[in-house]
């Protein structure tokens, strides 16, 4: 989820919880979702889980041995229930096996796969300048180019389902889903997307574009950015050209890094993303000699990330040690999957002019 970006742009990588270490709302919503959690667990009647949140409260704070401790003192499951005589560990390795062995899942978390649907992109082809084939006379709108093909995935936190959960697992997952309904009020996209990773599926997940350029300004100028880059390319070419009346280029930018610094929401939800643009413009050549070009724009902005915890910072948050790690060890265990996180703006239309 994190893209690797020049320590020059953009001041080193950073986990997104480590910027929240600062926010003392932060540090209440993890402490109301463990009271919330162990309350809830203590009040139940009969059920001796109360070891299981003391594991996963000691396994953020780094003592992993006491989940061992915690294991082997819970009562067998299967002792206590008549109907269920099977092995539930070997029914584990079992399920984790066919999940495994899936060769359509396997393939789709491996590389994207082709789609008809121009957001996952895969057929069509980013360019430096942004102009996805030559100019034609005139202001006829051509077709819209496909998205490239998805930028590499990184590695992530590893092969899903690839170990075996333990009891601290399950109890840490559960309080994280508490934390996550906390912040929706704050940061519902945040939420959201934490949200469908524990609902554990992989499948991709629709973005909120328009809400992107509008929650993050810096988001916001530098897709205008690259858009006036294109359109000056555009006007090169018309004028090698030696064009004398409109000329309409199709657009089909290369990916771009970007880094949220401006929205808690966006940088919770993704951290960094890779945009480019699509659509069309039209350039018109000026009316005395010497002066400006205009232009009619005509794009959406495209965004790809690949949701997962694959850093290695940690964060005190009240008594605690957070890490991505942690996070990330969901998906190890498979108890959250990892998955895609794509979207398109709406079209966005623009006019004016530019001085070659």
């Amino acid at each position: 989820m994190h893209l690797e970006l020049p320590d020059s742009h953009y001041g080193g990588r950073m986990s997104r919880l480590e910027r929240g270490s600062e926010a003392i709302g932060y540090v209440g919503v993890f402490f109301v979702a463990f009271v919330l959690v162990f309350g809830v667990i203590e009040l139940l009647p009969g059920i001796e889980l109360g070891p299981i949140v003391k594991c996963a409260i000691s396994s953020v704070s780094g003592q992993a041995s006491q989940c061992d401790e915690t294991v082997s003192a819970m009562p067998d499951e299967e002792s206590e229930s008549p109907v269920d005589s099977g092995d539930r560990e070997m029914q584990r390795r079992e399920s984790r096996i066919s999940r495994l062995e899936d060769e359509d899942n396997r393939e789709r978390r491996a590389s994207p796969s082709p789609s008809v649907s121009s957001k996952q992109g895969k057929t069509g082809k980013g360019t430096s300048s942004g102009l996805a084939g030559p100019g034609v006379p005139g202001t006829k709108k051509p077709k819209i180019p496909d998205v490239p093909a998805w930028p590499p995935r990184d590695e992530g936190s590893g092969l899903y389902a690839s170990e075996s959960p333990n009891a601290g697992d399950y109890a840490m997952k559960d309080v994280v889903g508490v934390a996550a309904n906390a912040t929706s009020g704050a940061w519902p996209e945040a939420a959201k997307n934490l949200h469908h990773y524990l609902e554990n599926s992989g499948k991709p997940l629709e973005q909120d574009v328009d809400g992107m350029l509008k929650d993050s300004v810096s988001f916001k100028e530098q897709a205008a950015i690259t858009q006036k880059e294109v359109i000056k390319s555009a006007i090169s070419e018309a004028k090698g050209d030696g064009g004398d009346g409109p000329i309409t280029y199709p657009v089909n930018t290369g990916w771009n890094a970007f880094y949220f610094t401006d929205s808690d929401n966006w940088f919770y939800a993704l951290g960094g993303i890779s945009y480019n643009w699509t659509g069309y413009v039209t350039v018109f050549p000026p009316s005395q000699l010497g002066g400006e070009w205009s232009y009619d724009w005509f794009g959406q902005v495209n965004i790809y990330d690949r949701y997962n915890w694959d850093g290695t910072k940690s964060t005190k948050i009240g008594p605690f040690n957070v890490t991505d790690k942690q996070l990330g060890r969901f998906h190890v265990v498979g108890l959250a999957q990892e998955y895609d996180a794509v979207g398109s703006s709406s079209q966005l239309h623009e006019k004016g002019s530019l001085r070659p």
